[in-house]
């Protein structure tokens, strides 16, 4: 971890007060975080003057293992928030330190968004590892765009963006982004605008 990571403490396998930056890995670094059960760590109040906790800027070289760490909570939607740059953060472990975690039932069992009016939107298998098919169906024909969303609302692929005719039509998406890569495991939202009418469900992609 970088000296910008002020105030970074580390006791025993806790990690705490990253007021700065939170923990921050260069080009050149090969620091592992976690990657074992028994050497696990606990995040807590890291990170604490931006939104993102753990940043890795090695995007050459080596990805940073965030494996089988305690972020300070379950919710895996909210972990993956607070992670930027290829970093692998899954399995998660609970505060115990006993558990091995990767989706939790907090993030797998996030109900859809309402539906639109005369819309309808289905998406499964949820959680998938390898494609989720999204389905649904157009009370008209309209101008539609399908596309994939990660946690912070960044744009990871279109899925479709052309006319389509009223009734049912299906797009399958293979945990990939829109340059071919495979995404990291966590939970995404699939949105999908028709004409004036919009919908917004959510998929959790494991490994």
């Amino acid at each position: 971890a970088e000296s910008t990571s002020t105030g970074l403490q580390l006791a025993r396998n806790r990690i705490t007060g990253g007021s700065s930056f939170g923990v921050l890995v260069d080009a050149d670094s090969r620091v592992r975080i976690g990657g074992a059960l028994p050497l696990a760590n606990d995040l807590f109040g890291n990170g604490g003057a931006t939104p993102v906790q753990v940043r890795n800027e090695n995007t050459v070289a080596d990805s940073l293992d965030a494996l089988l760490n305690y972020w300070g909570t379950q919710e895996y939607d909210q972990i993956l928030a607070q992670i930027q740059g290829p970093v692998r953060s899954c399995p998660i472990t609970d505060a115990t330190h006993t558990l091995s975690l990767c989706a939790p039932l907090s993030a797998v069992d996030v109900p859809s968004a309402p539906r639109a009016p005369g819309l309808s939107l289905s998406i499964g298998p949820s959680p998938f590892d390898e494609t989720t098919r999204i389905r649904f169906v157009l009370p008209t024909g309209a101008p539609t765009r399908v596309t994939v969303h990660d946690v912070s609302g960044r744009l990871v692929r279109v899925l479709a963006d052309r006319w389509l005719p009223a009734g049912p039509s299906a797009l399958d998406w293979p945990g990939r982004d829109g340059a071919g890569r495979a995404v990291a495991p966590g939970v995404y939202f699939i949105r999908l605008e028709a004409g004036s009418v919009r919908q917004t469900g959510r998929v959790v992609r494991i490994r």
